[in-house]
C-alpha cells in the first residue's frame, strides 16, 4: 500500500472491470485495499455521520480523487467505486464498535476514555459515544421481532440457552449478517423490526441456501430476485 501511495501522477495503475461494472484482474485486490484505506481514514469519511446516505458531497468528492489519483478509472466507474467504500466503511464502523464499545460503562467514563481507540478526534467519538448509548436505549425498548422470538424459543429447549444445532446457528447468523449489512441501506426512518421481518419473510420463500448466495446484493434488488428461486 505504501507504493501505490508513493505514485507518481504520471504513473497510474489501470484497473479492468467486467460487464457488470466490477473490477477484476491482478489489481482488484490492490485496489479493494486502496479503498478500505480510505473508508477507515477518519477524517477524509469520519464515522460520526452514522449513516453512509448522509456522507457530505464533499468528503465523497474528496474521497472520488483519492482514487482516482492512483487509479486509472472513468467516471462510468465511480459508483460502484462508492459502493464498495460505503461498504468498507460500514465494516470499519462496525469494527471500531465492537473492539471500542463497552455497555457496562458509563457514558461520561466512556467519552473521556484516553488515549482515543483507532485514533480518532475527540470530537468524532463523542458523537459515536453518544449514538451507541442512545440506540442502545432503543434497542432495549423496543417490541422484539418474529426472528428473535423464535430464536429465544429455540434456545428455551435446550439446557443453557444455547441454539439447538449448527444449522440453527447458520441460520441466525445468516439472517444477523443480513440485516445489519442492509438496514443503513434503507430509506431514512425505516425501523430495525421491519428489516427483520422483510428478511424472514425472504428466507422462508427461498430457502437457506439461495438467501446465502442472494445475501450480499442490494437488499431492494435481494427482495426483486426472491422469485427466481
Amino acid at each position: 500500500m505504501r507504493d501505490i501511495h508513493a505514485l507518481h501522477p504520471d504513473h497510474m495503475l489501470v484497473v479492468k472491470f467486467n460487464e457488470r461494472g466490477q473490477p477484476y484482474g491482478d489489481l482488484q485486490p490492490t485496489l479493494a485495499n486502496f479503498i478500505g484505506t480510505i473508508a477507515r481514514n477518519g477524517v477524509v469519511l469520519p464515522p460520526s455521520f452514522l449513516d453512509w446516505r448522509k456522507m457530505s458531497t464533499n468528503r465523497l468528492n474528496d474521497a472520488w480523487k483519492l482514487v482516482i489519483a492512483r487509479f486509472c478509472i472513468s467516471n462510468y466507474h465511480r459508483r460502484f467505486i462508492m459502493q464498495m467504500m460505503g461498504a468498507a466503511w460500514r465494516r470499519w464502523r462496525t469494527e471500531v464498535k465492537a473492539t471500542s464499545y463497552d455497555s457496562n460503562t458509563p457514558l461520561e467514563e466512556f467519552v473521556a476514555i484516553q488515549p482515543i481507540p483507532h485514533g480518532l478526534t475527540l470530537q468524532i467519538w463523542e458523537v459515536l459515544c453518544n449514538y451507541w448509548k442512545s440506540t442502545e436505549s432503543q434497542e432495549n425498548g423496543r417490541k422484539p421481532s418474529r426472528i428473535e422470538i423464535q430464536q429465544l424459543g429455540r434456545r428455551s429447549r435446550k439446557k443453557g440457552g444455547a441454539p439447538i444445532d449448527d444449522e440453527a446457528i447458520r441460520i441466525e447468523n445468516l439472517l444477523k449478517e443480513t440485516v445489519d449489512r442492509h438496514f443503513q441501506d434503507k430509506p431514512e426512518g425505516t425501523q430495525p423490526i421491519e428489516v427483520h421481518e422483510e428478511a424472514f419473510r425472504l428466507l422462508l420463500k427461498v430457502g437457506a441456501n439461495a438467501f446465502c448466495r442472494l445475501k450480499q446484493m442490494p437488499f431492494d434488488a435481494l427482495l426483486a430476485e426472491k422469485t427466481c428461486y
